[in-house]
């Protein structure tokens, strides 16, 4: 065993056993981000994209695709009408 430390492992940081660390860090890494800029109501939507390079959506994919974007649109438009409403 190694005397680093776990996160200073970068073989171990990419290895299919740390694969929950690293999806947890897409997380935690934007709210810090966020966080440090005053950004204090936000929402979060996990997810993964399945766009070629091209920008076409697998037919395989596109109802969830258009289901997130649909999502996306809902979430926006009500935090508009709140923050009229509220300032925030």
């Amino acid at each position: 065993m190694a005397d680093s430390l776990a996160f200073e492992n970068i073989d171990f940081i990419l290895s299919e056993e740390s694969r929950p660390l690293r999806i947890l860090s897409e997380y935690i890494y934007p709210r810090s981000v966020l966080e440090k800029s005053d950004v204090t109501d936000t929402v979060v939507v996990f997810g993964s994209a399945r766009v070629d390079e091209s920008g076409v959506v697998s037919p395989l994919y596109a109802k969830y695709y258009e289901e997130a974007r649909s999502l996306a649109y809902a979430i926006t438009r009500r935090a508009e009408a709140f923050h009229k409403a509220t300032g925030r």
